[in-house]
């Protein structure tokens, strides 16, 4: 999905009070996704090492998973870039 767009509305009624609390929602998810991406960019690089113990390799295939499903979406958020 799509975090980085936002609902901009002219007129102020109810559907105002949506928007705002849309775009909040978005806002939100789209920090703790940069976030989650960084830790997850993280724990790859600590379970990358070339000796790795048996128990570990299905851990690294884990986060690889887990890459994949959070690259699925658009952010801006600051996490990501460091």
């Amino acid at each position: 999905g799509n975090l980085t767009h936002r609902i901009n509305l002219r007129k102020t009624d109810q559907l105002e009070d949506l928007a705002r609390s849309l775009n909040l929602f978005a806002e939100r998810m789209d920090e703790r996704m940069g976030r989650l991406r960084g830790e997850i960019d993280w724990a790859t690089k600590l379970f990358s090492v070339k000796e790795q113990p048996e128990s570990l390799p299905w851990l690294k295939e884990t986060f690889k998973h887990l890459k994949e499903l959070t690259d699925s979406f658009k952010t801006t958020s600051a996490y990501e870039k460091g």
